[in-house]
């Protein structure tokens, strides 16, 4: 028997702010909670935003969560947006949610800034909507081709971290769509995944580990009835 939304926790990571870093196990609850808290009247009336990362973890002790997907369900006023990260301690960083969107199909174009044979993960959408990941060699600063079609892209993830910068593009010779700088391991792409149809889609989850990512808030000022801490993260599988 495959695992259910019944056996996905929502965890904290290992940075005490849920800024960063690896699942920690700490639990948040199981498939929906308010991860952020309530906000005062003087940051409701100044406005303002947030960030932090969390993880959904498989707790069945054998079986994979099939194809799972993940979303927010947006408090009133509240600009909610959620990015793939990894359950790395070198995913610590926010300002690696660098990516913008893929405008049309394409591979998946990388190239280095210098001699760089690290593999780079990426990870995204079939031209179908299906979750995929492919993994691409770099050939330094000589640009190299994926072999996959990609809809959307969600993130990459290099190896290992260096003192190189790795730029992602759609297609030979296409646009930027995102940076991995020196001493980073990733990027991502922010995403207003508000429903169950625009959630942020991966492969199986196997027992007992997590997939991970980062949450930002966003809210303007003197907004009445603003509640950020009552947006909703959900789980499911596909």
């Amino acid at each position: 028997m495959t695992a259910s939304a019944a056996d996905i926790q929502f965890t904290k990571t290992a940075e005490n702010t849920s800024a960063g870093g690896i699942n920690n196990g700490v639990l948040i609850s199981s498939t929906k909670n308010s991860f952020m808290v309530a906000i005062t009247d003087a940051e409701r009336i100044a406005g303002g935003s947030r960030i932090k990362k969390f993880c959904t973890f498989n707790n069945h002790a054998t079986d994979a969560y099939t194809l799972p997907g993940v979303w927010v369900t947006p408090a009133t006023g509240v600009t909610d947006e959620i990015g793939l990260g990894f359950d790395d301690g070198d995913d610590d960083d926010s300002t690696q949610g660098n990516m913008t969107a893929f405008g049309a199909n394409a591979v998946v174009a990388l190239i280095s800034d210098a001699a760089d044979t690290r593999t780079v993960t990426v990870y995204g959408l079939t031209a179908a909507g299906a979750a995929q990941s492919e993994a691409i060699v770099l050939t330094g600063a000589v640009e190299v081709l994926g072999l996959l079609t990609f809809s959307a892209v969600y993130a990459a993830k290099v190896s290992a971290t260096g003192a190189q910068t790795v730029t992602l593009k759609q297609g030979s010779g296409g646009t930027t769509r995102g940076t991995i700088g020196p001493t980073f391991k990733c990027c991502w792409l922010w995403l207003s995944a508000n429903s169950q149809g625009a959630a942020i889609l991966t492969a199986n989850l196997a027992a007992q580990t997590a997939n991970c990512f980062w949450w930002q808030q966003t809210w303007a000022a003197g907004v009445a009835g603003q509640r950020p801490d009552t947006s909703t993260l959900n789980a499911v599988d596909s």
